[in-house]
Order: structure tokens, then sequence, then C-alpha cells
């Protein structure tokens, strides 16, 4: 099971940076980011944890091109 909130940290994203990148409501990214006993939370789907992680990836390599 993928960690969203690792994928936000790694992508240098805030849960409503994630809403408005992915196109989706900040109550989504919430549900996605909660654990999973609480009440609402959902599994983020495969194509959302995809498009993190293409991110973080560019966001690293800008990082690492800065050093």
């Amino acid at each position: 099971m993928t960690d969203p909130r690792a994928l936000l940290a790694r992508a240098g994203l805030s849960q409503s940076g994630v809403a408005r990148f992915l196109s989706r409501n900040v109550r989504t990214v919430q549900r996605w980011c909660a654990p999973p006993d609480a009440p609402g939370f959902s599994q983020i789907p495969h194509w959302a944890v995809e498009l993190l992680r293409i991110e973080a990836e560019r966001v690293e390599r800008g990082r690492r091109a800065a050093e």
C-alpha cells in the first residue's frame, strides 16, 4: 500500500497543492491521507500515485541540479 503522505512530502506539495495538481477537491486528498481505519478513508487511486511519483522525481532532479 502506498503512503500518500510520503508521496506528498517527496513532491514538496501540501494537501491543497495536490488537490490543485490533480484537479481534485481538498477533501478527497484528505481522505487519501487519513489512516485506513478512519471514517471516510479512501484508497488513493493508482493513477494519482503514478502522477505524484512522476512529480516527486521531477522535484528531486531539480534539487540535485541546484546543488
